[in-house]
């Protein structure tokens, strides 16, 4: 987050991190008893990303990245059970979302290929019939969920003092995004055809998580997501082992992600903090219904694999001579004046 809108969060984080978690959750309570509960996933997603993106920088994103996804959504459903295809769809979104650290916007819609991600290793059944009327219909759950988060965000971002992403190359934005296109689809293509399903998406979703446009931020946050993601295993095994029921587990792990919103959005967390409590709340608010001990160990796995991808791309970041902006402004000439907006954030 930077130093522009810090000011909204200072003292008021809790409310809003509350407010966030939750507020957004509210319409898809109503997806299953509606007989539309494979649509949840989807509908959450985009409304968490075009809730962020509206925030951040405006109601023009959030309606650009809406549609986007949708479009991604209803291309992914009937590419899943082909390796080959499920591979091209999931470069060309993550194509896409790299092109954007041009503008430095990677931070603000990163959930929107991790969505496509989980649409292709682990399609919704929404049994309308046929693959076209499912993928039809997640593209409709997902055009409202990022309505309703592009309006909620919206109302929100009035009070957010926006300030306009840094500019960043071409040169370094076209080479992040091609490593992340070749890796992400090459790696679902993959979990296609081994069908580790939830697993795979968890992968990938590390990898998207993790690699940054800098190398410097994608070693530090490998390091810091294997710590929180082994703190919360254990909190995760813990709640498994001393809570029973799936209502108690499936409320707690919705207060784990709400502590996790409120470290996002709080300047002075690290990013471990937040990956600590992240991770249990993802696996006890998914894996109510399920083994979680089982689903715990899978994630854990997952992503020690999607980390040790990431690290392997530094070494062609390094290849490719990507520096970091801290390397760009150490080349700099005596004397001249860094133009990085962010430099002091």
């Amino acid at each position: 987050m930077t130093t522009s809108s810090t000011s909204l969060f200072n003292g008021k984080h809790a409310v809003v991190a509350i407010v966030i978690t939750f507020v957004p959750m509210l319409p898809s309570l109503l997806l299953a008893p509606l007989g539309w509960g494979g649509a949840t996933g989807s509908f959450l997603l985009a409304t968490m990303t075009a809730l962020m993106a509206s925030l951040f920088a405006g109601v023009r994103l959030g309606l650009i990245i809406t549609a986007g996804l949708a479009i991604a959504d209803m291309l992914a459903l009937p590419a899943a059970p082909y390796p080959v295809w499920a591979g091209l769809v999931m470069a060309v979104a993550a194509l896409l979302y790299g092109l954007t650290a041009r503008r430095d916007l990677t931070s603000m819609i990163v959930t929107a290929p991790v969505a496509v991600a989980f649409a292709i290793a682990d399609p919704p059944t929404l049994q309308q019939g046929s693959v076209l009327s499912d993928a039809l219909a997640l593209g409709l759950f997902a055009v409202l969920g990022g309505l309703w988060g592009t309006a909620f965000g919206s109302i929100l971002g009035r009070k957010v003092p926006r300030k306009a992403p840094p500019w960043s190359s071409w040169r370094k934005a076209v080479v992040f995004a091609l490593t992340i296109a070749i890796v992400t689809g090459v790696t679902m293509g993959i979990v296609v055809a081994t069908g580790i399903g939830h697993t795979g998406a968890w992968i990938v979703l590390t990898i998207l998580m993790v690699v940054q446009p800098a190398m410097g931020q994608t070693f530090r946050k490998s390091l810091e997501r294997a710590l929180g993601t082994a703190l919360g295993f254990g909190l995760a095994l813990a709640a498994a082992l001393l809570v029973s029921g799936q209502t108690l587990l499936l409320v707690l792990g919705i207060v784990f992600l709400t502590v996790a919103v409120y470290l996002k959005l709080d300047p002075r967390s690290t990013y471990w903090q937040f990956t600590t409590f992240l991770t249990p709340g993802i696996v006890l608010a998914l894996g109510s219904g399920a083994n979680v001990l089982s689903l715990d160990v899978d994630r854990l796995w997952a992503t020690l694999v999607g980390i040790a991808i990431a690290l392997g791309l530094l070494v062609v970041f390094r290849a490719l001579g990507v520096r970091d902006k801290e390397e760009e402004r150490a080349d700099a000439p005596a004397g001249q004046a860094s133009t990085d907006p962010t430099a002091t954030s």
